[in-house]
């Protein structure tokens, strides 16, 4: 039967029992298979739910009683992303771990826990009850976890990885909270246990009940601030495990975030407003902290906050929609937010994937020391170019579809409301416009800086193009990425089962056909301005069939000797938006040592990009208390005549106390 849902464990099983016995090479192909394996059982039953069939429910008997794996329309779509991208990353990973054909234990880890990750973000959809929820959620931690830890030899990843445990234990509190507090309210232990908040509490208790596992999830999504994990996992991770962590993993908090909304009983107009504020806040401060990375990865990362805001405006309007009454603003809301979270999820994987090519193939993902790969790297470019193009939400891929629709619906709000909520909405809009064009600015500078002009630095061996194990899921990615934007109407029909979760109208297709309607035209029109361009360009090559290019140096301003550090780098080319915005954005500069008015040599030039709110809440006071700390290593001083004093007076002050206890 495809529709028990503890049929995906078989890949689990095959993976733990079966990949620790095969070569790496063949223990990579295993895993692969286990993944297949669990995608297969868990998308049968989430298409059924997607074509309109009924809940799928499987029930599950442990020592502490018995559970409900529940399968509906919103856990059904998270799947599908879950599945497309983990497939993605695992295929892709084989030949990226290739790379590493000396660390055979830690492959044939690796290998035995993605199936594992991979299945237990799965059944993180599928759970209601709250106390198993968390256990499976430890489980996705831990198993992320040990996943990060792959290159632990290289400098931050064991930093990066404790931390990211670190804050997904905070994240577990912050849940576990929430669970006791709405069993003390109510009795259960459910998601849907919080619909009965309103009659046995009042509207505080079910506001408070929200935000505690809004925080517990919005630390997982990465919301700002709970978002300073994020930038320094996603780099330390393998480029696979970066886009899964990307591309899905931070997406279950969002899963968390839309159940709970779907759920709670409190103010929605109240809980809209509050998620529209973290939410903006994420997709401006992210943005302007990527514009500002040397990193690829830590760069793409921000942009991972960023998007992480989009979604969170898309809630936000649904949320508000639901608590003003408005079907319109609901669906447009929550269809850009289930969308973009596709989406996302697509072009972000697309982009750590490139970069884990770039990395492999120059061994640095330095933006200062990289560029012209363009040539050297054809099929890379294309593929990060592409995944630029959809970041940016620029027509006619699918990153424009899911935006338009949130500026859509932020128009349509405007003229709803009263003032304040209008201007509310104009400042949304505002926000959301300029995360876009600061996203260009971000992606010209990546793409220009990496893949254009000339060498920066001589490798030790010439870069070359990824072999076609790493580029057959960005190719498949890619055409998902492309096939969206030009046939936005088709994806608008698979969204409208979970979309009918959250909009309470019975005609939700009549809200659809109206919208999708317009998609359409700006898809077919965007396709009319392609076939334009394609049929200049094929002219444009048959009339110069027979002309002579001449190829000459580029005049450089009067320069006989143009070099490449004449070129714009990755600091120059955004110092201009760092100067504007240099209250928000910190930059640290190392002085350059200098001999005389006219150097003949710069010893060094370096500049360290700074997260202010990581500053103020991370690192700032874990500074202080190491430092309190450290007053008390005079006792540590290593001299085994002192640690035995340690002990003789111990319990020397032990017998006194038990003398005056007497």
């Amino acid at each position: 039967m495809p529709e028990n849902l503890l049929f995906p464990l078989v890949g689990v099983v095959c993976a733990l029992l079966a990949v620790p016995f095969f070569r790496p090479r063949l223990a990579g192909w295993m895993s692969f298979f286990s993944s297949v394996v669990i995608a297969v059982f868990s998308v049968i039953p989430a298409v059924m739910v997607l074509s309109g069939g009924d809940i799928v429910s499987t029930p599950l008997h442990t020592a502490f009683g018995e559970y409900q794996l529940r399968l509906d329309a919103l856990s059904a779509w998270f799947i599908i992303i879950i599945n497309i991208i983990s497939l993605a990353g695992s295929f892709y990973g084989q030949e990226y771990l290739g790379h590493y054909p000396d660390r055979k234990a830690d492959l044939k880890v690796h290998y035995a826990l993605l199936p594992v990750f991979h299945a237990s973000m799965i059944y993180v959809t599928l759970l209601n009850d709250l106390f198993l929820f968390i256990v499976v959620w430890e489980i996705m931690s831990l198993s992320s976890f040990l996943l990060i830890l792959f290159e632990r030899k290289k400098e931050g990843t064991l930093k990066a990885a404790t931390n990211y445990f670190i804050q997904m234990h905070v994240s577990v509190v912050f849940l576990l909270i929430g669970t006791f507090y709405l069993f003390f309210l109510t009795g259960g232990t459910s998601f849907t246990d919080m619909a009965a908040l309103p009659q046995q509490a009042g509207a505080t208790n079910s506001l408070f009940v929200f935000l505690l596992f809004f925080i517990g999830f919005g630390i997982k999504s990465g919301f700002i601030p709970f978002h300073t994990w994020l930038p320094h996992a996603h780099p330390a991770a393998p480029s696979h495990l970066s886009g899964i962590m990307s591309g899905v993993i931070i997406k279950v908090g969002i899963y968390g975030i839309l159940r709970v909304v779907i759920q709670s009983p409190a103010n929605m107009i109240t809980i809209g407003w509050i998620i529209m504020i973290f939410a903006v806040c994420s997709g401006l401060y992210g943005v302007m902290l990527a514009i500002i990375q040397h990193n690829l990865k830590k760069l793409l990362a921000y942009h991972s906050i960023e998007n992480i805001g989009i979604i969170g405006i898309g809630i936000a309007m649904g949320a508000l929609g639901m608590g003003y009454g408005n079907t319109v603003l609901a669906f447009m809301g929550f269809a850009g937010a289930l969308l973009h979270t596709l989406n996302h999820s697509l072009f972000k994987s697309l982009l750590f994937f490139s970069a884990g090519n770039v990395y492999q193939a120059t061994g640095t993902v330095n933006i200062e020391q990289l560029g012209g790969l363009g040539k050297k790297m054809p099929y890379t470019s294309a593929f990060f170019l592409i995944g630029a193009i959809a970041i940016c939400g620029l027509p006619p891929l699918n990153g424009f579809i899911s935006e338009f629709i949130i500026f859509s619906g932020l128009f349509k709000a405007i003229h709803l409301f009263g003032l304040s909520e209008s201007f509310s909405f104009v400042l949304v809009i505002a926000a959301l416009a300029l995360i876009g064009g600061l996203a260009i600015l971000c992606f010209t500078k990546a793409f220009g800086i990496v893949f254009q002009g000339s060498p920066r630095t001589q490798f030790p061996k010439e870069p070359v193009e990824a072999g076609w194990v790493k580029r057959a899921p960005m190719l498949v990615i890619t055409a998902l990425i492309v096939s969206i934007g030009f046939f936005p109407s088709l994806i608008m029909k698979v969204m409208e089962q979970p979309l009918n979760m959250m909009v309470p109208v019975a005609d939700i297709r009549n809200v659809m056909s109206g919208f999708t309607s317009t998609l359409s035209g700006i898809s077919l029109m965007s396709g009319i301005f392609l076939g334009i361009i394609l049929v200049v360009y094929i002219i444009r090559k048959l009339a110069q069939r027979k002309v002579v290019i001449a190829k000459s140096e580029t005049w450089g301003c009067g320069y006989v000797a143009p070099n490449p550090r004449m070129q714009y780098t990755a600091s120059s080319f955004a110092r201009t938006f760092r100067k504007l915005f240099q209250p928000l954005v910190s930059v640290e500069k190392d002085k350059i040592d200098i001999e005389a008015v006219f150097p003949k040599k710069v010893y060094s030039y370096e500049s360290h990009s700074h997260d202010r709110i990581e500053d103020k809440l991370i690192s700032g006071p874990l500074e202080k208390v190491v430092k309190f700390l450290g007053r008390f290593r005079i006792f540590q001083n290593g001299q085994t005549q002192s640690y035995l004093m340690y002990a003789f007076l111990f319990i020397i002050i032990v017998l006194v106390l038990e003398f005056f206890k007497k």
